[in-house]
């Protein structure tokens, strides 16, 4: 694994850190009914 790849795999996982992070407080109980409705 050279740096290149490794610098690339890492500003990508942050970027969806953050962008999760953003989704899941925005719609965390909407999301959680929606799966809660899909299981049962």
């Amino acid at each position: 694994m050279n740096i290149s790849n490794f610098c690339h795999f890492y500003w990508l996982a942050l970027m969806m850190r953050i962008f999760t992070s953003i989704r899941f407080s925005f719609k965390a109980r909407s999301l959680l009914s929606f799966l809660l409705k899909m299981m049962f």
